[in-house]
């Protein structure tokens, strides 16, 4: 990876912590869960993948919560791409 792209995903994950905070302080679920998935995403686009971990489980838990089977099972998905990459 380059260090510029390095750089552009470091200042994404910056913008979405940003706003990620605001959802959670407003209660805006929905836009929560999309972020947190765009920060664990953005992650495991940087190859760490313990922090995309932490990220799609907070997910997770949102998206059980709110009985979002469809939502569930892609954050599952994206779980087990995590575990894929590290072998397990």
């Amino acid at each position: 990876m380059t260090q510029l792209k390095k750089q552009q995903y470091n200042l994404s994950l910056s913008s979405f912590t940003t706003a990620l905070s605001f959802a959670q302080n407003s209660g805006i679920r929905s836009i929560e869960a999309l972020l947190l998935n765009y920060i664990g995403a953005t992650y495991e686009m940087l190859g760490e993948i313990e922090s995309a971990r932490n990220y799609y489980t907070q997910l997770l838990k949102i998206r059980q919560e709110v009985h979002d089977q469809k939502g569930e099972a892609k954050t599952l998905a994206n779980l087990a791409s995590t575990y894929r990459s590290q072998g397990q």
